[in-house]
């Protein structure tokens, strides 16, 4: 069904191109809704945020430094370090770069810390199904809580998809909106110049002028 209305969206904007005028007011649109210009005081938030989360991140990434050599269960918990590390300085990493350009892409912004979250998750649910087997009094307890944080991930992966093809359906229809507007302004603009030019004598329209009556 989805593919059939992407194929009629598709035959109906390649029937007949928008204007430039048009278009500029589409992509006008697009921007406003895709991506947001940060103000002076939202960027110095989102640099203290970037900053913020990479001292946690430093630590993080120290404490699995320090458990290289333990035990093979500190060595799991030196795993969840570097995870809970890498994820933080992805997000940190993604503040920094909207500071940095002053305008925040919603799309690409959405896209990536979508995807940091989901591999952060599916890695935990993954450790926790490995150090399962190094617990025996709590084996069961800590599989079913793998299990489950892999489960969210995978749900949490497929909703993302499906938001992101709601927002590309949603930029078609806007694209279509638009282009209809067009046609329907330059029907109304032929509409109006056919009734201030005057018809033509020979026209359907005109009126016959009589003959004068023979002598």
């Amino acid at each position: 069904m989805n593919e059939v209305k992407k194929r009629f969206v598709d035959q109906l904007l390649a029937a007949d191109p928008p204007s430039s005028e048009a278009r500029r007011r589409y992509e006008k649109e697009v921007h406003a809704m895709l991506e947001k210009t940060l103000t002076p005081r939202q960027r110095g938030i989102y640099l203290l945020g970037a900053v913020l989360l990479l001292l946690p991140a430093g630590y993080f990434a120290l404490l699995a430094v320090l458990t290289t050599n333990e035990a093979t269960l500190i060595k799991f918990v030196g795993a969840y370090a570097v995870a809970t590390a890498l994820a933080l300085a992805g997000v940190a990493l993604l503040l920094f770069w909207g500071y940095w350009k002053g305008v925040v892409a919603y799309r690409t912004s959405r896209r990536w810390a979508a995807g940091v979250g989901i591999v952060y998750v599916g890695l935990l649910g993954w450790l926790f199904l490995l150090m399962a087997q190094l617990m025996p009094d709590f084996q069961n307890d800590v599989r079913v809580l793998g299990f489950l944080l892999v489960v969210y991930a995978a749900v949490a992966w497929v909703r993302h998809r499906v938001a992101q093809s709601e927002m590309a359906m949603a930029e078609k229809l806007l694209e279509i909106e638009l282009h209809l507007a067009e046609m329907r302004e330059l029907f109304e603009t032929q509409g109006r110049t056919r009734e201030a030019s005057p018809a033509p004598p020979n026209a359907p329209g005109a009126t016959a002028t009589e003959a004068p009556p023979p002598a």
